[in-house]
């Protein structure tokens, strides 16, 4: 009988230990709020050059 009950609280004990918990926030909801402030997004787009105008040279070096 006391094996019986050990046994029990043994399969109690696991199966609580595999009982789901409260969920996680998802991480990538961090990205989506973005990692530079607006400010150092547009000194960034002001560093990029200009695409090539199509059907330059430059442009059809990029595409072959």
């Amino acid at each position: 009988m006391r094996a019986a009950a050990a046994g029990g609280a043994l399969a109690a004990l696991l199966l609580a230990a595999c009982a789901p918990g409260p969920a996680h926030p998802p991480v990538f909801l961090e990205s989506e709020t973005g990692y530079l402030a607006p400010a150092d997004l547009a000194r960034l787009a002001q560093a990029v050059p200009p695409p090539p105008a199509p059907g330059s040279a430059t442009d059809r070096a990029d595409k072959a």
